[in-house]
Formats: structure tokens, sequence, C-alpha cells
């Protein structure tokens, strides 16, 4: 019975855990949010790309699609018919070449969207010669878990070494660095029509 009730317990944690909203404010100050149901169905919005068009990437069952929206008028990209063109590109789960990262700690904290975090710096290679960034980390499981879920998707597109910055230590999740900072995490449930077509 207790390992019943322990098991119980952690599918229990498993669900409450799985959506999740993340807000940053990228270096440009624009916005960069991602709701996240599950691995089949993300909503990443990274704000205007310039005049008045938005550029949002969905994953819907299995599909992926990318949503232009110039002034309320939403053109979608169905990207599943585009993998002819998409060779060479790294498959979904591969991780980047892990970068040659030096990690020293700190005692100094910071709060960053109400999450206590401890400030680390990174030592690493750059333009052939050592480059160092101070990056915020948290422990907070939830955020964490969210992170570490998001970073998985971001590291199909985003540039190498991205994924380690962003998960740079077992358990540990980094809320701000050089150019990104979370502003909001929140756990509240995420309605399934977030992520339907628009008819």
């Amino acid at each position: 019975m207790k390992t019943k009730i322990i098991l119980a317990a952690g599918l229990l944690t498993s669900a409450l855990w799985a959506d999740f909203t993340l807000e940053y404010k990228m270096y440009n100050d624009k916005k960069s949010v991602v709701q996240y149901k599950d691995a089949q169905h993300v909503l990443l919005s990274a704000g205007n790309m310039g005049g008045d068009v938005k550029a949002v990437r969905l994953f819907s069952d299995d599909k992926q699609y990318l949503i232009m929206d110039r002034g309320g008028k939403p053109k979608y990209i169905d990207m599943s018919t585009m993998k002819s063109g998409m060779k060479g590109r790294k498959p979904k789960n591969e991780m980047s070449e892990k970068p040659g990262f030096k990690i020293t700690k700190t005692d100094k904290t910071k709060m960053v969207a109400g999450i206590k975090g401890q400030i680390w710096t990174l030592e690493y290679e750059g333009n052939g010669k050592k480059e160092h960034m101070d990056i915020v980390v948290t422990d907070d499981k939830k955020v964490v878990d969210a992170v570490h879920k998001y970073s998985m998707i971001m590291n199909q597109y985003s540039p190498p070494g991205l994924y380690y910055t962003m998960n740079p230590a077992k358990g540990y999740a980094t809320i701000e660095f050089e150019g990104m900072e979370l502003m909001k995490f929140d756990g509240s449930n995420i309605p399934d029509n977030v992520f339907a077509l628009s008819k």
C-alpha cells in the first residue's frame, strides 16, 4: 500500500508540473513567451519581427507550424511539409557539443521573477580568448523542470551551447544571463484551445 501511495504521489506531482508558462525579457527588450502543456503542445511567441509582423511557432499533435501574423491576419506555414528542405539540420533530440565551461560558484544571491537564485560565473573560450559571463541559477525543482523542457525544444533552433548555458549543472537552471532574463514563471493549467489552429 505504501508503495502505491508513493507512486500515486509521484504521478500527481508530474501532472502538476505538466503545464507552465515562461516569460522572458530579451536583450532587445522584446518579450518571449513559452506556453507548454506537453512535448506535443507548445507555443513559442517570439514577439515582433519588425513593423506589425508577429511570429509564433506552434507544436501541435506531432506537427509544427510557423504562424506569421500581420495586423491580425495570421498566415500558417506547416513546417512538417518542409522536411525535405531541412536536411543537414540537427536531429530533434540531439544535444549540441557540450562547450568547455568552467563554473565558479559565488556566495551572492539575487531574486529573479520572485525566485531566489545564486550567481555563478562561467568561463569559456570565445573569439580565441577566455571570456567570462555571470549567470543566475536556481534549484527550484519546478523551474528547473520547465527550463529543461523548454531548452530541449529550443536546442533544435538555437546556437550551439545555449542548452548548456540554460542547464549549467545537474539540478540547476539558468534564470538570467546576458541577453535573457526570466520575468515570469507560472505553473497554472493552460487551456487546450491555446494550441488549436484558428479556422
